[in-house]
C-alpha cells in the first residue's frame, strides 16, 4: 500500500517542478528585488513579460516531452491507441462528441473570463485598466513569439496535456489502486499546479476536473 501511495504522489511531480522552475522561479530571479519594493506594478509586468517570453517557446516543448512520455508509457504497459484516445467511441457518436467539444470550449472560455474578473477584484482594477495592463505586457513580447504561440500552443496543449493528465494520469492512478473519482481529482489538482501558483491554478484545476470526468 505504501508503494502505491508513493507512486501516486510522484506521478506528476517532475512536470510540476519543471514548470515552477522555468516559469516562476527563474523569471522571478531576473527581477531586481528593489523594483518589487519601489514599483510592484512594473515588477509584475516585467515578470509576466519574462515568463511569457520564455514560456511561449518552452511550453510547447515541455508539453510534447511529457505527452510523448505518457503515450510511450501507456503503450509499453499494454494500453492500445483506442484505449488511450478513444477513437472508436468518437466515431460511433461523432455528433454527440462534437457538441461536447463545443460545450467544453464555451465552459473553458467562461472560466477564463471568471479568472479575469477575480484578478480585477484582487488588484482593484477596472475592466479597462485590467485589459490595458494585459495589452502593455503583450506588446512587449516579440510578434513572432506571439504568432508561434497562436499557431502551435493550442495543438501541443490540447493533445499533449490531455495525454499526460487525463489518459496517463487517470489510468496510471487507477493502476496504482486509486479509485476512479479520486484519480480524476488528483490529476485535476496536478493540472492546476502545472499552470503555476495563482488564480489560474484554481481555474485550470476546475478545467482539469471537468475534462477528467468527460474522459471517463
Amino acid at each position: 500500500m505504501q508503494e502505491k501511495t508513493k507512486d501516486t504522489l510522484i506521478l506528476f511531480t517532475p512536470a510540476i517542478i519543471v514548470d515552477i522552475i522555468f516559469f516562476i522561479i527563474i523569471p522571478f530571479l531576473f527581477i531586481p528585488s528593489e523594483l518589487w519594493r519601489k514599483n510592484p506594478a512594473k515588477a509584475v509586468a516585467d515578470f509576466l513579460v519574462l515568463m511569457y517570453t520564455t514560456g511561449m517557446v518552452l511550453w510547447p516543448i515541455i508539453q510534447i516531452i511529457f505527452g510523448l512520455y505518457a503515450h510511450k508509457t501507456l503503450r509499453k504497459i499494454g494500453y492500445s491507441a483506442e484505449e488511450i484516445f478513444g477513437f472508436s467511441k468518437f466515431k460511433e457518436r461523432i455528433l454527440g462528441y462534437m457538441i461536447i467539444i463545443v460545450i467544453l470550449i464555451g465552459i473553458t472560455e467562461l472560466l477564463f473570463f471568471l479568472e479575469a474578473l477575480i484578478n480585477m477584484i484582487i488588484f482593484s482594477m477596472t475592466y479597462e485598466e485590467y485589459w490595458k495592463q494585459f495589452a502593455r505586457v503583450l506588446v512587449r513580447i516579440p510578434y513572432w513569439l506571439r504568432l508561434f504561440t497562436w499557431l502551435v500552443a493550442p495543438f501541443t496543449a490540447s493533445i499533449c496535456e490531455e495525454l499526460f493528465y487525463r489518459a496517463y494520469g487517470i489510468n496510471m492512478l487507477e493502476k496504482h489502486g486509486v479509485s476512479e473519482k479520486k484519480a480524476v481529482l488528483i490529476q485535476a489538482v496536478a493540472f492546476g499546479l502545472w499552470h503555476g501558483i495563482s488564480v489560474h491554478t484554481l481555474i485550470t484545476g476546475i478545467i482539469g476536473l471537468i475534462f477528467g470526468f468527460i474522459y471517463l
